[in-house]
């Protein structure tokens, strides 16, 4: 028969966003409201089943509200009969997890069906699916447990989830799993959608449904369809925000212009680090928090980092004499940045000139 999964990971309801500040609560409720988006998508696609890969949450200890929400997801799909397969991450809280020893587990969870140590493999014998959690660092450990498995054959799902920093090599892990009895691996952990088949194998990282870092600029979750023992995958696009990070590459003539080169690219969702790298006239003054300041209204959030090359050309400074303070202040400023011993003093010398120059820009600097 033709199924069609919904497969997804790295939700992490509760996650702290220390660099969005206020903004961060605001983030916070995004997700739950993504999460009760991919319920509306399960719907919309038919899926037979939902497949969940780790890091529901991104807390030790999830709020009661996020908590309720996640109840109303799963006895959504409970009451839709679409089962749900749910393997526990690494920032999962383990005991809302642990169906041996928290009793009302079953309430937020609605019936799903969690893979851990003690239930590794689950088999959804009308879709002839089998599930297994799978121990990525030990492909010797598979194949499934033939005491588990049903009589007739059926296609195993491999599910897990990576708990390193590091991104994941999915070619690699096709090639380690590529003699075990899966079909398609489900893994978790990493922040990227990827996917590579090997042989009769796919794996999959379906990324995150809503984007959590800079550089994530659209959610995605991946909409598995095996037909006649064969799995494609396609990538759905889910979330509201973007965590967009950008270069501007700024001139002698355009970086006076900053201010409205960003500006330009403002969403009220849009979550932008903007990196500012080019050059940058010694006597243009960019401060990256008063940009940030001026411009936070049109964004959801805004980062600005400097990393322009900050120019002082002593010759277009001929109307300075040496006799004045700001004359005398670029010209010392100039050679202490150019015998500047490393990156960081360097870093230092310009802070140093710009604050410099912000204070006596009064003092006849020129425009």
């Amino acid at each position: 028969m033709d199924v069609t999964l919904l497969h997804f990971a790295n939700v992490r309801l509760g996650a702290g966003f220390p660099t969005l500040g206020a903004r961060g609560r605001d983030q916070r409720a995004q997700l739950v409201a993504t999460l009760d988006s991919l319920a509306d998508l399960a719907m919309a696609e038919n899926v037979n089943a939902v497949l969940i890969s780790g890091d529901l949450f991104g807390c030790p200890v999830p709020a009661p509200n996020t908590l309720k929400s996640v109840q109303a997801f799963f006895t959504r799909l409970r009451d839709s009969a679409v089962p749900v397969i749910l393997h526990p991450g690494s920032r999962d809280p383990r005991s809302l997890f642990d169906l041996h020893h928290q009793a009302d587990s079953h309430d937020y969870l609605g019936g799903a069906i969690v893979l851990d140590s003690l239930h590794p493999v689950a088999a959804l014998e009308g879709l002839e699916l089998v599930f297994q959690q799978v121990n990525l660092s030990d492909p010797a450990s598979f194949p499934v447990a033939k005491d588990t498995s049903p009589k007739h054959q059926s296609l195993v799902i491999g599910v897990a989830c990576h708990d390193g920093d590091q991104s994941l090599d999915l070619s690699a892990l096709a090639d380690a799993f590529s003699g075990a009895a899966i079909r398609y691996l489900a893994v978790g952990g990493d922040l990227t959608f990827s996917v590579h088949a090997a042989r009769d194998l796919t794996v999959c990282s379906p990324g995150v449904p809503e984007p959590l870092e800079w550089g994530q600029e659209e959610g995605s979750v991946a909409l598995v369809r095996i037909s006649n023992g064969k799995v494609r995958v396609d990538r759905g696009r889910t979330g509201t925000r973007s965590f967009a990070r950008r270069d501007l590459e700024l001139t002698l003539s355009t970086a006076r212009d900053v201010i409205s080169l960003i500006a330009a690219q403002a969403h009220e969702d849009l979550g932008l680090e903007v990196i500012l790298r080019g050059k940058c006239p010694g006597y243009v003054l960019i401060d990256p928090a008063s940009i940030e300041s001026e411009l936070a209204a049109r964004f959801f959030n805004l980062r600005v980092v400097d990393r322009t090359e900050l120019v002082i050309d002593a010759g277009e400074q001929s109307d300075l004499p040496k006799g004045t303070v700001l004359g005398n202040f670029v010209r010392v400023m100039d050679e202490r940045i150019r015998g500047a011993n490393d990156g960081e003093q360097r870093i230092h010398e310009r802070e140093a000139y710009r604050l410099g120059m912000g204070l006596l820009q009064g003092e006849g600097a020129p425009s």
